[in-house]
């Protein structure tokens, strides 16, 4: 891959990370935080069925199911305070900041 390629892929990524910031800035003038991150959540879930029962198949570790709820309940957290700190912030800062 070129320079310029590889730049321009760079560049197209930081839009679409910057265009997410805006539609969820705009999504919770609309909704309350929570409601948010349930449709955010119901979503993802709905997206990932199919890839876990084509993992069911697969052989699971003694802690698969534990390690399994502690990185839901870790995501769960870190999104409702995403959501919650979009309320105050502008899209311009976020933005900023996240490429940082």
């Amino acid at each position: 891959m070129s320079k310029v390629q590889a730049n321009c892929l760079l560049l197209l990524a930081a839009a679409f990370w910057g265009f997410g910031n805006v539609a969820q800035k705009t999504v919770l003038d609309h909704l309350e935080p929570l409601s948010a991150v349930g449709m955010r959540c119901l979503i993802a879930g709905l997206m990932a069925a199919p890839l876990t029962m084509l993992e069911r198949g697969g052989k699971c570790g003694p802690g698969y199911w534990m390690s399994l709820i502690k990185v839901s309940i870790l995501f769960s957290i870190s999104i409702i305070i995403q959501q919650v700190s979009y309320l105050d912030t502008s899209a311009s800062f976020l933005v900023s900041t996240a490429t940082v």
